[in-house]
């Protein structure tokens, strides 16, 4: 009689875990049908990344924010030192995608607990954004995300919007705890 209960138990938590995984899978970017439409006059969105060294696929990550579909927005890159491998990156992308304003600013080493925020306390008084997206180089959007965001933001009268993220393909110890 036990056994039976704990196959009945194993049987409802398998489909329980199925089906959320249907679900999951099933709403994540990208794959929810069309991008929405742009709101009726747009915000202008900065967009803030400290950067550090070199995570797994920078390029690809940084080169996703470049392809986003949402009209008015510029992208702030900080980093500590001019010869961090990641302003190579930056600036191969900024010429590539010719359209979109960027800066890269160079803070030099924090003299506080947190290089995060230093690197943004220097960038949001550069920024010209009505709206601020701040965002870790380890992260990869689908084009349409700063429009959901944007549009979320709008429709909640929101102060501000987080934006869950799914970690994939980290290869490196740092990567791979991240995700």
């Amino acid at each position: 009689m036990i056994f039976w209960i704990w196959i009945a138990l194993l049987a409802v938590s398998f489909s329980v875990l199925t089906l959320y995984t249907v679900l999951t899978v099933s709403r994540r970017p990208g794959r929810s049908g069309p991008a929405p439409l742009f709101p009726p006059d747009p915000p202008f969105v900065s967009i803030l990344k400290p950067l550090r060294a070199m995570d797994d696929d920078l390029e690809r990550n940084i080169e996703s924010y470049f392809r986003l579909d949402y009209p008015r927005y510029e992208i702030l890159f900080a980093v500590d030192r001019e010869d961090d491998p990641s302003t190579k990156i930056v600036r191969r992308l900024k010429v590539r995608h010719g359209g979109i304003p960027v800066s890269v600013l160079v803070t030099g080493n924090s003299h506080t607990d947190n290089p995060k925020i230093h690197k943004l306390s220097l960038l949001e008084p550069r920024s010209r954004g009505d709206l601020f997206w701040v965002t870790d180089s380890n992260i990869r959007v689908e084009p349409d995300t700063l429009t959901r965001l944007v549009m979320t933001c709008r429709a909640r009268d929101a102060k501000i919007v987080f934006s869950p993220i799914r970690g994939t393909s980290g290869r490196r110890l740092g990567s791979l705890m991240d995700n």
